[in-house]
């Protein structure tokens, strides 16, 4: 008998477990008695995690004219709110790279979901979306819950990658029809367990699906046209294997249409390389 989403999840919290220092970050952040002192302290304390906070922080998802040398100086210039994505974003990065999963190429992985975090930003900066970094961590994220599946299921994914491959239909079409569930499910169940923001489960559970979504709509749609645009530039081992293409309901939501889609594309390419190096150095190594 096959798991649920929830009982597959369960059954990996162990190994994804978030690290003490975003519990300790996350409490902090939560009490409103803590001061910027304290997080810096918590922080700094962790030398891997403070060196890849400050390279996130002067990247091109933040954009900021001058360079940040310092926790303190992130947590001022960033905020309370964007330091908890920020803190999220790197140690989420870190936790996902103990998974193994012969069926992923995990450069292509990377890459994949760097690509759809950028142009999933870019897309909202076309909107005049305020804080396009968070939209920036929703796409980073999206595909996680594959991660799990592959590595936990890699037989029974080895058989759908064979059929979406010779059917030419979408994983997760073949996810739902096989298990119940999908990778998307996966996903937005772990960062339930997490206690993540609603728009992250959101995004994750319905980035094929938009129109689903019952709260969070603009975000998911913006991930969901990231996602597409991110396939089509895809090297090598496509993680995707086939896409059911953009639907017309996100277009309708967030204003845009396919003639974005060139622009966005030329925007992402001009910042991907540098955000990739921060995110996933290795995966430039094939690229």
């Amino acid at each position: 008998m096959l798991l649920t989403a929830a009982q597959l999840v369960e059954k990996t919290e162990n190994l994804l477990s978030l690290p003490d220092v975003y519990v300790r970050v996350n409490a902090l952040l939560d009490d409103p008695t803590s001061h910027a002192d304290d997080l810096t302290e918590v922080i700094s304390v962790d030398p891997a995690l403070s060196v890849k906070l400050l390279k996130m922080v002067n990247s091109p998802v933040y954009g900021l004219r001058g360079k940040v040398d310092s926790i303190s100086r992130a947590i001022s210039v960033v905020g309370f709110n964007e330091l908890r994505s920020l803190v999220l974003a790197t140690v989420a990065v870190g936790k996902f790279k103990s998974i193994k999963s012969e069926l992923v190429d995990m450069p292509a992985f990377w890459h994949h979901s760097v690509y759809t975090g950028i142009a999933a930003q870019q897309l909202a900066r076309h909107i005049n979306m305020l804080h396009s970094e968070r939209v920036f961590l929703a796409g980073l994220l999206h595909d996680v819950g594959r991660l799990v599946l592959y590595s936990q299921l890699p037989d029974v994914v080895q058989s759908l990658l064979t059929r979406s491959a010779q059917e030419q239909r979408p994983m997760f079409e073949l996810e739902q029809e096989v298990l119940g569930f999908t990778h998307a499910d996966v996903g937005a169940e772990l960062f339930d367990r997490w206690g993540l923001p609603d728009g992250l489960q959101m995004s994750a559970r319905w980035h094929h699906s938009p129109a689903a979504a019952s709260s969070h709509n603009l975000e998911v749609a913006l991930v969901h046209i990231a996602n597409n645009i991110a396939g089509r530039v895809e090297p090598g081992a496509n993680v995707n294997c086939v896409s059911a293409g953009i639907q017309g309901s996100a277009w309708e939501l967030t204003g845009l249409s396919e003639a974005v889609v060139d622009e966005v594309l030329s925007e992402t390419d001009d910042r991907f390389f540098e955000v990739l190096a921060v995110i996933e150095p290795q995966a430039l190594m094939v690229y």
